[in-house]
């Protein structure tokens, strides 16, 4: 099942529907490529009569069942060490610009940006460290090597009845 199935025409996508599913069902409320006809015609040839259009006003109701996946003890580590980096930056930015992410996330990610971008040495430093040491526990956790054993067993104890959604297409 593929959402907002309009991407899936690109180009950096072609390799995912070189994969032989038996059932494929893509979805979207705009399945138009716009100035992108063969696109247009890729997806509707590995799609035939499976294309739902869906009205922009319908939101399926669906029944979410994250699973938690340990880390790895190496992955754990990593995860630590790159959290308490980015804890250590986080008190300086608290310190020296009043800024936290425990009082208004948004408002504290918009600044840590500004930072980020900064000309001044010190600002950019901090601003690119908070934000790299964020990325790699992202990193982490989404390639997390019990995944892969979690959706093996997923995939053989519910056969045709299980819905994997990946934030990354890597996963895939």
């Amino acid at each position: 099942i593929i959402d907002e199935v309009h991407n899936i025409g690109a180009s950096s996508y072609s390799n995912l529907m070189d994969i032989n599913f038996r059932y494929r069902l893509g979805m979207s409320a705009t399945p138009e490529r716009q100035n992108d006809q063969k696109g247009n015609n890729y997806i509707s040839k590995y799609f035939k009569n499976n294309l739902i259009i869906v009205p922009e006003n319908v939101v399926p109701k669906i029944k979410e069942h994250p699973i938690k996946v340990e880390l790895t003890k190496l992955e754990e580590n990593r995860y630590n060490d790159s959290k308490e980096e980015r804890n250590r930056i986080a008190k300086n930015l608290f310190r020296w610009y009043g800024i936290s992410p425990k009082h208004d996330f948004e408002t504290f990610i918009k600044t840590v940006n500004i930072l980020a971008n900064s000309e001044e040495k010190t600002e950019r430093i901090l601003g690119r460290g908070y934000l790299k040491y964020t990325a790699q526990m992202k990193e982490i956790i989404y390639n997390a090597e019990n995944k892969l054993y979690c959706i093996n067993y997923l995939i053989n104890k519910y056969k045709d009845k299980t819905i994997i959604f990946c934030e990354r297409i890597e996963f895939v």
